[in-house]
């Protein structure tokens, strides 16, 4: 949520042809040099008195450590400064003890210990003015506190669209010149100083694709719902975190991140290269990371219209088109969209999820809880869920059947159509070695075809018998859809073990 506020209110800057100013404050081992005395008088100037301030007391002195590597332990170590990390008390204490160091001129920013302080410049000589002496206060607080700034990894940076870039004094930090930088790491996310998103996803392309790579070797050895689970948790995670914030990306860099879904599509799935993207979409149930992050946005939206954010984002909500008409319009209950000069302001969150939002229906946007708000936007990208029998079965029949379902697999008429051998014939002599002709007519499988046939006409009974050759292939790929989810199951792998049997899709095999 502060990325959000932050990123608009640059881009508001250079929307009116301004600058902004950042200072990133960098305080050492910020969690480990909490002053314990320091941190109890603060605790007092909140209202804490009596046990309850002698508890604290006693929770955070006389603590030891060690360190045990296989039974061998250090010496106890007396901690004399610090809050317990790892503790449900330890962000609040250091929350506490740090709040009030942004009482300064300038805007500034808290997240733990990242901090940030923001002007925006008119003039670059009060600028400098200003955040020098926010800079002096925030150093002055930092002595009388015994919190260490760092001021070698403090870094400034000129967020600026203009040409003719103007001279900007030096800013210091306890008597040392801070560098300016083109670009840093704040809250995870990589701003730039013309606030290009490149560099933040080329940084996370290259942190997820070593994710998955991590995954690629277990592509045999862990069924899809595992490496389904892994995938969304370690890689996609990494791929949508703040993705509102860095949306506006050019359409080149969404490119590259939906291309590497669709390889972790191809690994969970065991699907080969040259698979149609939407066939995969489809077999996996997934969406789109762009859909994904549109629906994120408008899930933002609902908590900014509803004053379920902090006020400081509430607060930017546009009015409703009914405020500036008289007239009864179909669009009164529409958000007004801020006026955006450049193509860059248009595609930031605040406008992007503004025209999200316009695009639902009344009934969507006035839904009475954020579940609801999700359920139906969800419904709107026609979600399907993925058929619960495409992780039926062992590791490799069931990614064998995939392929043939996919139509994409080995078979001699799939990999003619992709140029991957000159002719399309099966070894039977049949002009093409279709998935039809593999199932239903190649004679060199009569023998176990025979059985796959015959247990299908057994589970489903009138219904195998009344049906034609195309509805059958269908029902041996896909599954039957009016008949109970285990006679599917049993269909499944004696389609499967028909795959194995075959030994088409061995490496000895013809």
């Amino acid at each position: 949520m502060q990325l959000i506020f932050v990123v608009n209110k640059i881009y508001q800057a250079l929307e009116k042809g301004n600058e902004i100013r950042a200072v990133f404050l960098d305080i050492s081992k910020a969690f480990d040099k909490v002053w314990h005395k320091g941190l109890l008088a603060k605790l007092k100037s909140i209202g804490i008195n009596g046990p309850l301030l002698q508890w604290f007391e006693s929770y955070l002195t006389e603590r030891y450590q060690r360190v045990t590597i296989e039974g061998m332990s250090s010496d106890w170590a007396h901690i004399e400064a610090g809050v317990p990390q790892g503790s449900v008390l330890g962000p609040l204490l250091f929350l506490i003890y740090i709040n009030d160091i942004a009482d300064v001129s300038s805007t500034c920013f808290l997240f733990a210990d990242d901090s940030l302080l923001l002007d925006e410049v008119i003039s670059p000589i009060d600028t400098a003015n200003r955040l020098n002496n926010d800079l002096d206060s925030t150093s002055m607080w930092a002595d009388r506190w015994l919190v260490t700034m760092n001021a070698n990894k403090t870094k400034n940076m000129i967020f600026s669209s203009k040409l003719n870039k103007p001279l900007h004094p030096t800013l210091t930090l306890a008597h040392e010149p801070i560098d300016i930088v083109d670009q840093h790491d704040h809250l995870g996310v990589t701003l730039t100083n013309k606030l290009s998103w490149r560099p933040h996803i080329l940084k996370i392309h290259q942190k997820a694709s070593k994710k998955l790579n991590l995954l690629k070797p277990m592509k045999f050895k862990l069924g899809k719902k595992p490496l389904e689970i892994l995938y969304k948790s370690v890689v996609r995670s990494c791929l949508e975190y703040a993705d509102v914030v860095w949306d506006g990306c050019c359409d080149a860099d969404r490119d590259l991140l939906e291309s590497l879904q669709f390889e972790a599509a191809r690994l969970i799935t065991g699907a080969l290269k040259g698979t149609h993207r939407e066939s995969l979409l489809n077999e996996t149930g997934w969406f789109t990371l762009k859909a994904r992050r549109n629906a994120h946005k408008l899930f933002m939206m609902y908590k900014i219209v509803n004053n379920l954010t902090p006020p400081y984002l509430s607060e930017l909500r546009p009015d409703n088109v009914s405020s500036r008409s008289n007239r009864s319009l179909r669009a009164n209950d529409n958000l007004i969209v801020p006026f955006a000069r450049t193509k860059r302001y248009k595609k930031s969150f605040y406008i992007s999820s503004v025209n999200l939002w316009n695009s639902l229906s009344a009934t969507i946007c006035s839904s009475r809880s954020i579940a609801i708000f999700k359920n139906s936007v969800t419904r709107l990208h026609k979600f399907v869920a993925p058929n619960p029998l495409y992780y039926i079965g062992d590791r490799l029949p069931a990614i064998l059947h995939t392929r043939l379902r996919l139509s994409n697999s080995t078979l001699n008429y799939d990999l003619y159509l992709k140029n991957c051998v000159s002719s399309s014939f099966c070894a039977c002599r049949f002009p093409k070695e279709t998935t039809a002709h593999f199932f239903f007519d190649c004679d060199r499988y009569a023998a176990i075809r025979n059985t796959l046939l015959t247990s299908a006409a057994s589970l489903l009974g009138a219904a195998w018998s009344g049906a034609g050759k195309g509805t059958h292939l269908k029902w041996l790929l896909c599954g039957v859809g009016n008949v109970s989810i285990d006679t599917n199951i049993n269909l499944f792998l004696s389609v499967q073990k028909f795959i194995i049997d075959s030994g088409r899709f061995t490496r000895s095999s013809p």
